[in-house]
């Protein structure tokens, strides 16, 4: 610890001792706080001492009276520094100590011993440089400093994260964060202790755009944390992700920068596969601080821009698809159906733009306001062939998508912050913090015509001989397809979203206890458009019967109770939290921490009341959150014994986390409101429907309607009115039903953190290492599942031993009534071990292990009811596997070396090297049945792939009582091959 003097008699005396309690690593705050004892030279406590502490850039000021124990808590401050820290008193020396700087929530403790007036007591210290660290116990803390030096090509606020052994990143999966081995969907993100997370749980990588929405250089502090035990930090299961934004002070600063890349600067082959078309990033930054008045008022602006392009993942030759088999396709699209397919998108191209401004102001000492605006517009294409293709070659019937099948992803984020933090007196002060998010998510196929429908054309010239002609469409083996028009997800597709909250908070420090109260109510608007196949997608067995307009099958959802706007979903999602927490010093090396959090949801709107769900089943569908609560219970301690070693533990319940789309889902799919049937074209020539029965049509009006859909295709807005009212006086009877089970509870997981931490002596290798160990466990109370009511278990098993399902009596056909319920299994076992090791000369040097053993039941990899229950490998045919979690990643290693020092003056230079490996992800082997619709093996629907191979114990003839052997018997063999090219086998 750095020390300055005003006299010579003036002291810091118990600089040693003086450290911060990370346990309850309270990063949700926005502020952070100084509080400590006064005491004599005799270790007697000096009441009505004066302590100022002061932010050195800003020259914000915060004065404290010591209490009859010599106790002061200053609390409110701004983050970073140096912060100084002066006391007075009568009849005794002045003193001041500098702290190098200060971290949201987390408590500077500081104990100070004054001398009599003319007594001098000496003491010496020395600061220690910052730098990164993997790892604090469950939680990692980066300053500005430490962000300024990770390396981060990409400029992506994920990078930072990575930093934390805890995290796992999925470039797969648009780089979504898992923490702890859980879903990315169940992190929490916040900027100035705001949600800045995906509002509704559709972005991959769970944050509200694709890059995040605010620059890298306009953050003060991130943090990542697992398992934090204070009150404010809720909805959650994985991680709390938490970005402090920087604030301007009394000297004006300027940064200025630009970051390229393209293709001469990155290799052109990785192993086998050469690299080919077209690279190019550019990010360009700006920033601005300082002072408007000084003293007083400041200004912080960052604005940064990017554009990227990219290559395309496939080519359509590396599918065996030929220009002259796009042009074909394309023409007869243009001349035939008046539709422009747009050819191949070769790049993919991304903007991203964002502006970040704070305004702060120091109203009065202990009082201050800030003010905060961020936008953030971001957009990207999507939808464009995957690699998956390439293992369709030969096994399959590998599908190019054209241009006009991809679609604009992206999103456009308005944020406004208002936060007022007040020290009323030196023991009691209040923040309280109003926030506005306005958030439309982009969904937009290019070319801009959702009407069209979805068209999927085998490149066969004639209909296909070998296969049996049954639908869907039939390819040769091995026969290439394309795909053009707006993909069966864009047809109706849109999304906003507004949220208002309001949180208070007060603290009370009474003698060795500091309390805080939360009380915080938040508001969401939701306004979701979300209907599959409104304008249909057609099948075609061949390029002949593309050209002669002739579709194999029409899969289509109508609106049934009007148009497009009566399946949008609007619904409020509310909810209250309050909390109480008690931070207790115990001791001058031991700080315990007890509270609670309580959280209680509130919506207003239902979904859809559908009168067939409610005879079905004898319950409706129209269940909400609403009234729905969790009472979370908080713990944690924080114990230094020695100057060398700490030990920090905590347990508590964390809940919520489970994006709002999958409760959208029920308003969305409420029955009422869409019906979706398909016409098949059989290999006889006649036509069929699974939904015949659902319409209550006759042989004799299907085939009209057969014949009206499928010959003279002209494209969605030419689907027959016959087939449409069909639909339409049919009603809602057997339409598919999202709903939610009556009992449901909201998820939540138990989670048991320690940590110890010890600066170690290792002889030749020199002072100062720091070694530590993280152990997290979790257990599931109440985790999500989905399953399907109308398949009914029958009595008996299938020969494995595992039940045999069969649709609900009165309700035929392949629809489903989804219903998201709860399952307590899953666990997970986190274990972590770090090092790191500052040298003076500049150099450092960290490592981690960590190792996970994650259980669950349903990972929820998808935002659609139905995809969550198909998703999933099986055992019972209509709930998901118990068994390991899709994300867990069984053994990770990170290092990062480097050399951080002033070689030029007071210019700073770093040099970083970061390597990070990780064991793959686990898999199983599942048995596949090709029937259509409902399984004939399993008796469900759309999970006929998914089943997991039964494999026999065969170790000894009573090892499983479902093998059956019989008597051995002597085989020969005929040495010749039939004409079926058999090799015959007689056995006696």
């Amino acid at each position: 610890m750095k020390l300055r003097y005003l006299l010579a008699a003036s002291v810091v005396s118990l600089a040693a001792t003086t450290t911060f309690v990370a346990t309850p690593a309270f990063a949700q705050e926005t502020t952070s706080s100084v509080r400590g004892d006064v005491v004599d030279q005799d270790g007697n406590p000096i009441a009505g001492a004066t302590v100022v502490v002061t932010h050195v850039p800003s020259g914000t000021t915060s004065t404290q009276t010591t209490d009859s124990a010599g106790g002061f808590n200053a609390s409110g401050l701004r983050l970073g520094g140096p912060f100084t820290v002066r006391v007075t008193a009568e009849g005794y020396e002045s003193a001041e100590q500098e702290i190098g700087f200060l971290t949201a929530g987390q408590a500077q403790r500081m104990s100070v011993s004054l001398a009599d007036i003319g007594k001098t007591i000496v003491v010496s210290g020395a600061r220690t440089r910052s730098a990164i660290t993997l790892g604090t116990g469950a939680a990692t803390v980066l300053t500005a400093r430490d962000i300024a030096g990770v390396a981060n090509i990409n400029r992506d606020i994920r990078n930072l994260a990575a930093r934390d052994p805890l995290v796992t990143l999925d470039a797969t999966n648009g780089g979504a964060i898992s923490i702890a081995g859980q879903n990315n969907r169940f992190n929490r993100f916040t900027v100035d202790g705001v949600a800045f997370g995906d509002p509704f749980g559709l972005e991959s990588g769970g944050l509200v755009s694709s890059r995040g929405p605010v620059p890298i250089d306009a953050i003060g502090e991130f943090s990542v944390e697992t398992a934090p035990v204070d009150i404010q930090q809720g909805f959650f299961q994985g991680g709390a992700i938490n970005t402090q934004l920087k604030s301007g002070g009394n000297n004006f600063t300027f940064l200025g920068a630009a970051y390229y890349q393209n293709d001469d600067l990155r290799g052109d082959q990785a192993r086998e596969l050469q690299r080919i078309g077209a690279f190019d990033s550019q990010v360009y930054v700006a920033q601005v601080t300082g002072p408007i008045i000084k003293d007083k008022l400041f200004f912080a602006v960052t604005y940064e821009r990017t554009r990227d392009t990219v290559p395309a993942d496939i080519d359509p030759s590396q599918l065996g698809i030929t220009q002259a088999d796009i042009d074909l396709v394309s023409t007869i699209a243009k001349n035939t159906y008046n539709f422009d397919t747009l050819g191949v998108a070769k790049d993919i191209v991304e903007s991203d733009d964002k502006l970040v401004t704070k305004l702060d102001w120091n109203v009065a000492d202990g009082h201050r306001l800030s003010a905060t605006y961020i936008w953030n517009e971001n957009t990207a294409l999507a939808g464009q062939t995957g690699v998956n293709q390439i293992n369709a070659i030969g096994n399959g019937n590998p599908t190019f998508n054209l241009l006009s099948n991809n679609y604009t992803q992206g999103a456009k984020n308005h944020f406004g912050i208002i936060q007022s933090n007040n020290q009323w007196t030196d023991f009691f002060s209040t923040q309280l913090r109003v926030s506005y998010a306005d958030y439309t998510r982009l969904q937009v196929p290019v070319g801009g015509n959702r009407d069209f429908g979805q068209f999927l054309v085998c490149l066969d010239p004639t209909n296909p001989t070998t296969g049996t002609g049954a639908s869907p469409a039939v390819c040769s083996p091995g026969q290439e397809r394309i795909q053009f028009g707006p993909d069966i997800s864009r047809q109706a597709n849109e999304l906003e979203s507004q949220s208002l909250a309001i949180e208070f908070q007060a603290t009370l420090k009474l003698n060795n206890h500091t309390v805080k109260l939360i009380a915080e109510r938040r508001r969401q608007d939701v306004r979701n458009l979300f209907a599959q196949r409104v304008s249909g997608a057609w099948l075609f067995d061949s390029l002949a019967d593309y050209q002669a307009q002739r579709a194999n099958e029409l899969d289509i959802a109508i609106p049934l109770r009007g148009g497009i706007d009566t399946v949008t979903a609007d619904f409020q999602n509310n909810s209250w939290t309050f909390g109480i927490m008690d931070t207790i010093d115990v001791t001058d090396t031991l700080t315990v921490v007890a509270g609670m959090r309580y959280d209680l949801f509130d919506t207003p709107d239902r979904p859809f009341f559908n009168q067939f769900f409610l005879e079905r089943f004898g319950f409706p569908n129209t269940g909400t959150l609403n009234g729905r609560d969790l009472f979370q219970p908080r713990f944690g301690l924080n114990w230094k014994p020695t100057d060398r070693l700490q030990i920090r533990g905590s347990a508590g319940l964390f809940g919520g986390g489970n994006p709002l789309v999958w409760i959208s889902n029920n308003y969305s799919n409420p029955g009422p409101t869409l019906q979706r049937v398909r016409i098949r074209r059989n290999a006889n020539g006649t036509f069929s429907s699974p939904e015949q029965a659902v319409l209550g049509l006759t042989t004799a009006q299907l085939q009209a309607i057969g014949a009206a859909t499928l010959n003279n295709v002209t494209g969605g807005t030419g689907v027959p009115q016959s087939l449409i009212d069909a639909v339409r006086q049919a009603g809602f009877a057997g339409s598919p039903t999202n709903a939610l089970d009556p009992n449901f509870k909201v998820p939540s997981q138990w989670r048991f953190s320690g940590s110890v931490d010890y600066e170690a002596n290792l002889g030749p290798l020199g002072d100062g290492w720091n070694l530590g160990a993280d152990v997290i466990y979790s257990n599931v109370k109440n985790a999500l599942e989905w399953t399907d009511l109308r398949s009914v278990a029958q009595t008996g098993t299938l020969p494995d031993g595992r039940p045999r399902y069969n649709v609900l009596t009165g309700s035929a056909g392949e629809n489903t009534d989804m219903l998201l319920t709860n399952t307590s299994f899953g666990e997970s076992w986190n274990l972590v071990a770090r090092f790191s090791k500052v040298w003076d000369a500049g150099f450092f040097l960290n490592g981690s292990y960590t190792f996970q053993d994650v259980t669950d039941q349903n990972p929820g990899t998808s935002s659609v009811a139905f995809s969550n229950y198909t998703n999933t490998a099986f055992t019972d045919p209509n709930f998901a596997a118990q068994g390991t979690a899709n994300y867990q990643r069984d053994h990770q290693f990170r290092l990062v070396a480097g050399y951080d020092a002033e070689l030029f003056g007071d210019n700073n230079t770093r040099v970083e090297l970061f390597y990070n490996v990780r064991s793959g992800q686990r898999y199983s082997y599942t048995f596949n049945d090709p029937t259509n619709g409902r399984s004939a093996v399993f008796g469900v629907n759309g999970r006929g792939n998914r089943g997991l191979i039964y494999v026999p114990d065969v170790s000894s003839i009573t090892a499983d009582p479902r093998v059956t052997w019989t008597p051995r018997r002597t085989c020969c063999f005929r040495p010749d091959e039939g004409a079926d090219g058999l090799i015959a086998v007689f056995c006696a």
